[in-house]
């Protein structure tokens, strides 16, 4: 018969058994706390790819909506088949299949993942298929980054003027199309061979201490020049300037040819052409001189010779700076060192033995780029400046003669203001006499007098005088038109635009006596009978 358990072994059970529920609930928020945080969006799904679980969503999905959804309406219809497909494998073998896919992001926009699907089972059968997808994106445009500047690189590299060779373990691994016309073998025997085989004999123990050197990390920062050997076996020269780099995890060196085979031959030309340049020195016109940074004589031709008072033969070999005159001799000296500092030409003019000669001294460059050389020429250009101050004396005279001339305007101009003021001062008196001395009394007269022959006469009288007058009316004005006070206050009324009846109104006047106002002020502005609106005539004038 089994004893029945006592309260306090019955107290102790329940206190075990509240404790494994404490822990296991503890370990399960633990769990649930670790799906939650994890950086991958974990999902459980049927065989319909139905989301059964998922542990957290994406920003703009939660995940009540999420669960009872399929995994397809999250991802492009391309990428459906694949996981289809997955998912029906790993029900039938319980295989773990992996791969990569598009779909909605943070934001709804479309990122990549990284998906790992394998099996959960349940007494031997796979019930459910678990889902792992880590957002890859920054990862891809990272690859797609270095894809570009990979890609940008090798057509820098590929269409760049200058070889490049890259040199490991003593073998070249990398040649550019520049260096494959260059070398006289084909790509393949480049990279099966060491590196200095095609350089001249004579050259490849220089450039081996040279790689050496580089290969432990020494900085050379002085290029070399070598010549190799090309595809029609001819000999080229090419500067090398070479670098150690990391190469696909591991040290290389970096070289770089520039092919400067025109060059050698330009300085080799150079070189072999003192016969000519001595044939040159006399050939000019003019003197010519060539010395050295010390100032020595190198060559020199007859007619420099002659200037400086001596012979050729005399000053071949000696200081040129002793054959000046002293005052000369500083600034000689001073330009001279100028060219040989700066490599430009130096240009002058200075007055020797009376003549004008204009000088240039040229700066010559060894095969190393220093100058040890000066070629000077010197050109007589006394009947020049002879002619040029004379163009200049004969500028100054008409500048003199033109600034008279400018003057005498100025005078005649000045007159001429003067005369038209008299003149029309002179006018202006006399329309003033007229109207005031003449015109007046016979206004009088025609007003007193009955007998109409002798009004017909004075009219003719007061036209003639406004016919003689005319002209020096310039510009009319109402002050000098011989107008009466009342003549002169319709004629403003006029001007102002008011009609016939507004004036008679506005004076207390006939319209008959405003009529006659208007034809004595047309008479004496002289457009009686004349096509011209005496609004518009009366505006003009002052």
């Amino acid at each position: 018969m089994t004893k029945e358990p006592t309260y306090e072994k019955s107290e102790q059970r329940m206190a075990r058994l509240e404790k494994e529920a404490n822990e296991r609930e503890q370990v399960e928020d633990e769990w649930r706390s670790l799906l939650r945080n994890a950086p991958d969006i974990i999902l459980k799904l049927d065989r319909d790819g139905k989301i059964l679980f998922i542990n957290h969503t994406v920003k703009g999905y939660t995940i009540e909506e999420t669960i009872g959804r399929t995994v397809y309406e999250y991802i492009p219809p391309e990428y459906h088949d694949k996981v289809r497909e997955s998912i029906e494998h790993i029900f039938k073998t319980g295989d773990i299949v992996s791969f990569e896919f598009i779909g909605d992001g943070p934001g709804g926009v479309l990122s990549w993942y990284s998906s790992r699907l394998g099996p959960v089972t349940a007494d031997g059968k796979v019930v459910a298929v678990t889902q792992i997808s880590t957002d890859i994106t920054e990862k891809k445009h990272a690859e797609d980054a270095l894809q570009q500047s990979e890609e940008m690189y090798s057509t820098v590299v590929e269409n760049a003027k200058e070889g490049i060779i890259i040199i490991q373990d003593n073998k070249i691994v990398y040649i550019n199309p520049v260096v494959e016309r260059l070398s006289p073998f084909s790509k393949d025997e480049v990279f099966s061979e060491a590196f200095p085989y095609f350089i001249h004999p004579e050259d490849r123990e220089t450039l081996i201490q040279r790689y050496l050197q580089v290969k432990e990390g020494k900085s050379l920062s002085e290029t070399q020049d070598y010549r190799i050997v090309d595809k029609e076996k001819n000999i080229r020269w090419v500067t090398v300037n070479s670098t150690r780099v990391n190469y696909r995890g591991k040290r290389a060196v970096l070289v770089f040819l520039s092919d400067i085979t025109q060059r050698k031959l330009k300085e080799k030309a150079l070189k072999e052409s003192e016969g000519t340049a001595r044939a040159l020195l006399n050939a000019p016109l003019d003197s010519a001189v060539l010395i050295d940074v010390e100032g020595t004589v190198l060559d020199i031709n007859e007619i420099a010779a002659r200037r400086l008072r001596t012979t050729v033969d005399e000053i071949k070999g000696k200081c040129i700076y002793d054959f000046f005159p002293p005052e000369l001799v500083k600034s000689r000296k001073e330009r001279a060192h100028k060219a040989i500092l700066t490599g430009h030409p130096v240009r002058f003019e200075d007055v020797r033995y009376g003549r004008n000669i204009y000088t240039n001294i040229y700066p010559v460059w060894d095969q190393n780029g220093e100058v040890t050389r000066l070629a000077v020429f010197g050109f007589d250009i006394t009947e020049r400046k002879q002619a040029e101050e004379a163009l200049k004396s004969r500028e100054r005279d008409l500048e003199i003669k033109s600034k008279t001339l400018e003057e005498t305007n100025t005078t005649l101009r000045i007159l001429l203001q003067k005369r038209e003021t008299d003149k029309a001062e002179f006018e202006q008196t006399i329309l003033s006499n007229v109207n005031e001395l003449v015109m007046p009394y016979l206004e009088k007269l025609k007003n007193r007098l009955s007998d109409e022959t002798t009004k017909s006469y004075l009219n003719i009288l007061e036209s003639n005088l406004n016919d003689i007058i005319s002209p020096f009316l310039q510009r009319p004005s109402i002050k000098n038109s011989r107008l009466t006070p009342a003549q002169i206050q319709v004629a403003n009324l006029v001007k102002e635009g008011k009609t016939t009846k507004e004036i008679a109104d506005l004076l207390g006047l006939s319209q008959r006596t405003i009529e006659d106002h208007r034809k004595s002020i047309r008479t004496k502005l002289g457009i009686v009978g004349k096509n011209i609106n005496l609004k518009s005539f009366l505006t003009q004038m002052q």
